[in-house]
């Protein structure tokens, strides 16, 4: 049987409405089989409902990349690149938009999926993410101190924290 981690029990007490899960399959995913993964989402999904949580899980592929970085640093300047419109690679922004749609659906946010795209997009192209994104100040603090500069591992964690 599968049990809530905790992180789910505790959202659930602070009424968490509705879970959209990402749920990996291939190479780099938590369940060692395709199939094992197939298996995984469904169950997730029963168990949160079965909590009153309403819920929904979509499957990615980690066979390969999602975006065109690896390592804490350098994934944080292309998060910043793709919430200032500079760069968005097409797979991360495909998986992004997929997960937020159905947080939108799910959340009773948007009427179908062209609404909620057509959100979705008014938003990242508005800088609202961007701007949201600076107010978290480890964040901000980073791209101030790195914005000219090549990205350093150690340069991001002694800026956070």
């Amino acid at each position: 049987m599968l049990t809530p981690p905790r992180f789910w029990r505790r959202g659930w007490q602070e009424g968490l409405d509705t879970l959209v899960m990402d749920v990996k399959v291939g190479s780099g995913a938590f369940m060692p089989t395709h199939t094992l993964s197939l298996d995984l989402a469904p169950a997730i999904v029963n168990v949160a409902n079965g909590a009153g949580c309403k819920t929904t899980a979509l499957l990615t592929d980690m066979n390969q990349v999602l975006a065109s970085s690896a390592s804490n640093a350098v994934e944080v300047r292309e998060a910043v690149r793709f919430l200032t419109c500079e760069y968005r690679n097409p797979r991360l922004l495909a998986v992004t938009l997929a997960l937020c749609v159905e947080c939108l659906l799910s959340g009773g946010l948007a009427k179908d999926d062209a609404d909620a795209r057509t959100k979705l997009w008014a938003v990242l192209d508005n800088g609202w993410c961007w701007t949201t994104a600076r107010q978290r100040r480890c964040l901000a603090a980073w791209w101030q101190h790195n914005k000219d500069r090549p990205t350093s591992l150690s340069a991001s964690i002694a800026i956070c924290q």
